[in-house]
């Protein structure tokens, strides 16, 4: 937090970029700045921190600069407003959440959020913005010569992990836990990310607590048991079972939240935040949680989003697994392969079908073939497009 807090040459920093996986910790992060700044631990030379989470629909509605200062007092934003322009931004700071959250439109076209990025709208401002990684291609190319900082966020280092472990469990880790963790490429590899190293840890004491063999070896799989868990958690019963196989009277009630997911995924503008009408008569199963307004109104009602993006997209696989015909699920690949935005719904969907039979051969003949053709255009990070390379991917992604 120091090193993107720091000046760059004397001078505040104009640009600064923060790029990290999914469950990383990018908006943990946003929201810890904040707290800190408004703790004085931080940022103390900045007057006016905005955080602007990008998924947030009144966020994405704004078109003029005035709109991105919103409270219950119009005509207090509005001085604020004006004093901000006439100093142009200057002890300002925006933090951007989550680019790759807004709708394809707001990242392509000439949006109020560009204009802030490469410097056309208060140019002495500083801005932060967080992403995946896949859409750091769209911040604009007239912004280059304004960042002073592009940073990774890796998730926890192995000392960390250890760490964390031992705060999340109060008697220490036993052995047998690190013993999985250590024993299994997939799951040792999965403790980096803040996001599964939770998970993994939720379910391992979920199934220690209630003598559960059952132990997840892939991403999928761990995705799999955590939905089991909210569930039972939310059911407060004795209900066990596979996702896959649950008993009809649940059944109606989880393909709620995963149509949820499907649809707000698949839609041409990405939705991401839900309201009352989207969840009427649903019951989410732990999977959701409600956000209140900042500035709440008597009439206001709070708005609902998936626990994490991540989870939403795992629901949004399961759904496409369980609804869609194998021709269509391929399709899927074969059209969204080089899309970032659906890369996890693919390594869901892969792990969720194991790429069985008849699933890879409904299309083509030579499914090895056809794998190897569509899914090498997935820019993954696990190296260049090799037999060997399309092999881990999809040993990973079961």
């Amino acid at each position: 937090m120091d090193q993107i807090a720091s000046k760059v040459e004397g001078k505040f920093s104009k640009l600064v970029v923060i790029k990290g996986a999914p469950g990383g910790g990018k908006t943990t992060l946003s929201w810890e700045l904040c707290k800190r700044w408004a703790n004085g631990k931080v940022w103390t030379d900045y007057s006016l921190v905005v955080l602007l989470r990008l998924r947030d629909e009144n966020v994405q509605k704004a078109v003029e600069l005035v709109d991105l200062f919103q409270c219950e007092d119009t005509d207090y934003s509005k001085n604020i407003y004006a004093i901000i322009r006439k100093n142009h931004g200057q002890g300002i700071l925006f933090i951007l959440e989550g680019l790759d959250e807004l709708p394809p439109s707001l990242r392509e076209n000439d949006s109020i959020f560009k204009k802030l990025i490469d410097g056309r709208l208060l140019p002495a401002s500083t801005v932060v913005v967080t992403t995946r990684p896949w859409a750091v291609c769209d911040l604009p190319v007239t912004c280059s010569s304004r960042v002073d900082q592009f940073i990774e966020i890796l998730g926890f280092s192995s000392k960390q992990i250890q760490e964390y472990i031992d705060l999340m469990i109060k008697d220490g880790a036993p052995p047998e836990l690190r013993e999985y963790i250590n024993s299994n490429p997939c799951i040792s590899s999965a403790m980096y990310n803040p996001l599964h190293a939770r998970i993994v840890v939720e379910v391992y004491r979920e199934n220690h607590e209630n003598s559960n063999s059952i132990i997840p070896n892939t991403t999928t799989e761990l995705y799999t048991e955590y939905s089991q868990i909210l569930i039972k958690r939310c059911l407060e019963n004795d209900w066990s079972g596979e996702l896959s196989e649950l008993p009809s009277s649940l059944q109606e009630h989880f393909d709620k939240p995963c149509q949820i997911a499907y649809k707000g995924i698949t839609k041409e503008k990405q939705q991401l935040v839900f309201f009352k009408e989207d969840v009427v008569d649903a019951n989410t199963l732990g999977f959701m949680n409600s956000v209140h307004p900042l500035h709440k109104k008597s009439n206001s009602s709070p708005s609902y989003n998936f626990l994490h993006l991540t989870l939403q997209e795992f629901l949004a696989a399961f759904y496409i697994w369980k609804n869609k015909t194998p021709h269509d699920q391929l399709l899927l690949f074969e059209t969204k392969a080089d899309d970032g935005s659906y890369k996890m719904i693919l390594l869901f969907l892969a792990g969720l079908t194991k790429l069985n039979d008849p699933w890879t051969q409904c299309v083509l003949p030579t499914p090895y073939i056809y794998v190897y053709s569509r899914l090498s255009l997935i820019r993954s990070p696990l190296g260049p497009c090799s037999l060997a390379g399309i092999a881990r991917w999809l040993h990973l992604s079961k």
